[in-house]
């Protein structure tokens, strides 16, 4: 599992993990929004997999919704 860090802009969202498929797992807050995102791949084309610190991310959303989450990736660390 990969957790997936957002720049502080002030929203209350500041982290995702995502699976080895990039579904959103578990959140630090408002999980019942978040869980069931599919991250399909940075703006800039790389695979969930490749994110890196200021891509921002394109994501199926649990309603259907394809758009760019709008905060950036800050970092990216391996959790259990």
């Amino acid at each position: 599992m990969v957790r997936i860090h957002f720049e502080d802009d002030g929203q209350d969202i500041l982290w995702w993990d995502i699976d080895e498929h990039g579904v959103v797992q578990a959140c630090n807050m408002q999980e019942w929004v978040w869980k069931g995102t599919q991250v399909q791949m940075t703006v800039s084309g790389n695979e969930p997999s490749k994110v890196q610190p200021g891509d921002r991310l394109v994501c199926e959303f649990k309603d259907g919704r394809i758009g760019i989450f709008q905060h950036p990736v800050e970092k990216i660390e391996l959790v259990d």
